[in-house]
């Protein structure tokens, strides 16, 4: 499957769900979706990106799609959230192996799957490097805690 195509079907579940098809592409080590503050249904995650650009950059989304197809990978395209002024944030996710329920279906077709979240989590830009090195500092802490928890129970 061409990028086209798989943009294309990425558009298509876009517009199923009402989210924005204006989509731009962020780098992985850019963005961290953080938990929600509580457990509760009506309250979404949260997704922070660092310094998100401003133009939809297709042609880098492109390049990572072609390099992982090259490489034999199989390639998610991952609609990360979106925001109130018509956008959408998006990846390149490339896999070794499908994940659990990802296979058959609904799982990767030619090489390729489109997906997004169920309920859009709320989009927070972080310009400043220091509060971009804390968040990841935060949440590595508060993974460590979360694990720490589980595994005592």
């Amino acid at each position: 499957m061409t990028f086209e195509t798989a943009r294309t079907w990425l558009n298509e579940l876009l517009s199923a769900i009402n989210w924005p098809q204006n989509v731009i592409w962020v780098r992985n080590s850019r963005f961290l979706v953080l938990p929600a503050a509580t457990a509760r249904d009506d309250v979404p995650a949260r997704l922070a990106l660092f310094q998100p650009p401003a133009n939809p950059n297709d042609d880098f989304a492109k390049r990572e799609y072609q390099k992982a197809r090259r490489r034999g990978l199989l390639v998610r395209l991952e609609a990360l959230g979106k925001t109130e002024n018509g956008v959408t944030y998006a990846r390149i996710d490339p896999t070794r192996e499908p994940g659990a329920g990802e296979v058959g279906v609904i799982g990767f077709t030619s090489g390729a799957k489109v997906m997004a979240a169920s309920s859009p989590p709320l989009v927070t830009a972080v310009q400043s490097r220091l509060s971009w090195f804390l968040l990841k500092r935060s949440l590595k802490k508060w993974i460590r805690q979360r694990d720490r928890a589980l595994r005592a129970a």
